[in-house]
């Protein structure tokens, strides 16, 4: 038999702790797992694929990482739409640091901070960091839909899904348009549980609008600004009167958004032009 230690981030540990003892599905996380399996990267594989349709029907909180103890070799994946963040970097001498947080992983020993001068040019032209490289030189992101393994300091990444468009014309416009509205009410009373109190941000737009709506939220948020230009608080007021919910405008004044850009950037920890 192999042994499989299941590393999980605290967060996501929680979040999997509760659904497993909900379900039934599986014991106390931390424990080594024993399965009589040949020890083969189509058995990571199939583990993993049960894993990741656990993950993505119960959770949607989806990195997964295995370290077989006997073979000293480590499995990290993440889910189809990269519900988390992974990032990784081989050092000079073949470790692998790996985590959810960058600030995390260049604080290790071993990582050498240096620009990432290619990413100029992306960032440039899409306002945002595309792609798996970062702006730190080495770091990279391991994109939703794959895996890595890695073994005797060598990191091998696989592809283990990737969407397809496959038109479906069965159904006429209003069938589908009912057919996403009934979608987003069961999500509704997936996202939070019954003793949960939530709050929704309102822009007055037509996405933040319709989300209200279908939603139990009753209280709303919106941002306003003292350039009526700009300022679309008023929608987002008129909105929540017509949907008989509260609203509480924050006025952000050029002072406060200054003020802020040092914390954003800190949990960002990458640029976003938008």
């Amino acid at each position: 038999s192999i042994s499989l230690i299941l590393l999980l981030g605290t967060f996501i540990y929680m979040q999997f702790s509760k659904i497993t003892e909900a379900e039934n599905q599986l014991v106390e996380l931390t424990q080594v797992m024993e399965f009589e399996k040949q020890q083969s990267i189509e058995e990571y594989e199939k583990l993993a694929m049960e894993y990741e349709e656990f993950y993505i029907e119960t959770s949607n909180d989806s990195l997964l990482k295995l370290f077989d103890e006997e073979k000293q070799e480590l499995f990290c994946l993440r889910d189809h739409f990269g519900t988390k963040p992974f990032y990784y970097y081989e050092t000079a001498d073949g470790k692998l640091l790996y985590g959810t947080f960058i600030r995390d992983i260049i604080n290790q020993k071993g990582f050498v901070k240096e620009l990432n001068p290619d990413m100029l040019q992306i960032y440039m032209s899409l306002t945002y960091v595309g792609g798996e490289d970062t702006f730190f030189k080495g770091l990279k992101k391991l994109m939703p839909g794959y895996y890595l393994i890695n073994k005797d300091g060598k990191t091998t990444i696989t592809r283990y899904w990737k969407p397809e468009f496959k038109p479906d014309n069965s159904k006429s416009l209003d069938e589908w348009a009912d057919e996403i509205h009934s979608t987003v009410a069961q999500m509704m009373s997936e996202v939070k549980t019954a003793d949960e109190t939530a709050e929704s941000f309102l822009s007055g737009g037509v996405d933040s609008s319709y989300v209200l709506a279908m939603s139990d939220v009753k209280h709303t948020n919106s941002c306003g600004y003292d350039d009526e230009r700009f300022d679309e608080a008023f929608l987002a007021k008129k909105t929540a009167d017509i949907l008989g919910r509260e609203n509480t405008k924050c006025l952000v004044t050029p002072e406060d958004y200054f003020d802020i850009v040092p914390y954003v950037m800190y949990n960002m920890e990458q640029p976003l032009g938008d």
